[in-house]
């Protein structure tokens, strides 16, 4: 690639393994980028696909690949970090891809804070499949308490503060990029959040297991670095709750019915859920792995309504005036908005909080032990 001494070097690590299907949007969305000095590097996990020759092809824009076994993402990132020679480093994976600005947008804040940031980040897309879904949006870092509060693929860290605090801890399978903020936020790097949008983010299916054990691991991270926290009662609020979403996914069918106050025979009973983002589209796949059926998704957007999640369409909450029914509304904030418009539309609706829903599955699967 081009190359302007007076201009940082930016490296770029994709990590991938059997990608064959998203790997060349990856790609040419690190070689389209209007930034010229980038190194890009790609960390292969051995991958037994068409994920090597789709590499191959664009070799010549590639300035390294390695492909070889490794011990995990994590341990492949780190790979890719001793390899990259950029006083920037940014770590976008085989699913998801750059807007073409990012990095010259990147580099851009990076002269304008006068060279002082040191985490540069901004916000990302999320899609399922090729359809956009929504986008993140700006949060204080001091929810970190509480959650990860920032999108690892839109985040690009000077290379000077990977050779100061060390690399990703690999111990940690699904989380170590929170445990690795956590551990820049407490010893004072100096964060800039951006409100542009950096990157894109392919929505996956994600195993139950696989998210329980996130839930564990960030309930493990915030531990650790709960000392350093000046407010305890806020620490151990989000502790409580990463515990008690562990336990939606250890719900059964009846679990699930039981706390909504419904049996096992509910075809006269219509469920509804209220919010199609991260736990509405959560809600929704918990109900299908455990066959129970959802009459609709209601969200205030308009911008979602007639859009599908899997086979339900997302519809105006105006859907609720008349009916019967019970409305999960899938907010783990701001719920208290929400109740007071299901009052105004229909004061003979049932709902539930997902705060208070979950407190009762979590009942129940512990009353079953």
């Amino acid at each position: 690639m081009m190359q302007n001494s007076t201009e940082p070097l930016v490296s770029i690590v994709t990590v991938c393994y059997n990608a064959e299907g998203t790997i060349e949007q990856t790609i040419r969305s690190v070689i389209n980028q209007t930034y010229p000095k980038i190194e890009y590097i790609i960390i292969d996990g051995k991958s037994t696909d068409n994920t090597l020759e789709i590499i191959n092809y664009y070799r010549s824009a590639i300035s390294q690949v390695v492909s070889e076994r490794d011990d995990g993402i994590y341990d492949a990132m780190n790979k890719g970090i001793g390899l990259a020679h950029g006083d920037f480093i940014g770590i976008i994976n085989a699913d998801d891809w750059y807007e073409e600005k990012a990095v010259e947008q990147v580099v851009n804040i990076w002269k304008n804070e006068g060279n002082e940031a040191e985490v540069i980040t901004g916000q990302i897309n999320f899609f399922e499949n090729q359809e956009y879904l929504y986008s993140s949006h700006k949060k204080p870092m001091e929810i970190i308490w509480e959650e990860m509060p920032i999108s690892h693929p839109s985040t690009f860290i000077q290379k000077k503060i990977y050779d100061k605090f060390g690399r990703y801890n690999t111990e940690y399978k699904i989380a170590a990029d929170y445990d690795f903020v956590f551990r820049l936020y407490i010893n004072g790097v100096k964060f800039c959040i951006s409100d542009e949008k950096f990157s894109n983010f392919r929505v996956g299916g994600i195993s139950t297991t696989k998210k329980k054990m996130l839930l564990m691991e960030d309930e493990e991270i915030i531990k650790k670095n709960m000392l350093a926290c000046p407010n305890m009662p806020m620490v151990i609020k989000a502790l409580e709750n990463k515990m008690k979403q562990r336990y939606i996914y250890e719900a059964n069918r009846k679990d699930l019915l039981t706390a909504l106050d419904m049996g096992i025979d509910y075809t006269n009973q219509d469920i509804y859920i209220f919010g199609c983002g991260y736990w509405g589209r959560e809600l929704l796949r918990i109900f299908d792995i455990n066959s129970v059926l959802v009459k609709g998704i209601i969200d205030n957007n308009h911008f979602y309504w007639g859009k599908k999640i899997g086979n339900n369409e997302i519809t105006s909450p105006d859907i609720l005036i008349g009916t019967k029914g019970k409305v999960i509304i899938a907010m783990w904030k701001h719920a208290e908005e929400v109740i007071e418009q299901l009052q105004n539309l229909n004061r003979n609706m049932q709902w539930i909080t997902l705060e208070k829903y979950i407190e009762k599955i979590m009942k129940n699967v512990r009353n079953a032990v």
